[in-house]
């Protein structure tokens, strides 16, 4: 039976770990180390920081790699990854990734890539609240409806 020491050690032992952005677990579910941050390149490629985040800065990768660990989509991914050059890509040139880039966007990867990075960058704070100022469930006082003049009815 545990006692009262074994569960202060836990607590302990469990403070000490650092804390990673979006429940990251030390290492990737889905992606090796090497793939993660060749993943987030091409999601910030995708979404890219503006004057709001981009998508690596709002964990898109670390989400994306969370949620495909189940799918058919992990396999899609990675083969897109080693189609770039995996950890190659790296160190191209900023002109270099997007050319080769530019060369996959007809691909089912790239299909897949972007669905799931706009997917999860719209699930973050940074994406929903801080992009698109979404604040939650809140009654308007009235709805003025469509406000476009060429929208309004003629009389």
């Amino acid at each position: 039976m545990p006692s009262r020491r074994d569960a202060l050690r836990v607590l302990a032992a469990s403070a000490a770990a650092p804390v990673l952005p979006w429940g990251q677990t030390a290492a990737p579910k889905s992606f090796t180390k090497d793939e993660m941050p060749v993943l987030a390149v091409l999601c910030d490629m995708i979404i890219p920081r503006t004057d709001t985040p981009g998508a690596a800065d709002a964990g898109v990768h670390i989400l994306i790699d969370e949620d495909v660990a189940a799918s058919g989509d992990a396999k899609i991914l990675k083969d897109g990854i080693a189609t770039l050059g995996g950890t190659k890509f790296l160190q191209l040139s900023a002109d270099e990734q997007h050319a080769a880039f530019e060369r996959v966007t007809d691909s089912e990867f790239f299909g897949v890539l972007k669905r799931r990075t706009i997917d999860a960058y719209y699930h973050t704070q940074e994406g929903l609240v801080q992009e698109l100022g979404y604040h939650g469930n809140v009654a308007l006082p009235s709805f003025p409806g469509c406000t476009h003049p060429e929208h309004q009815k003629l009389s």
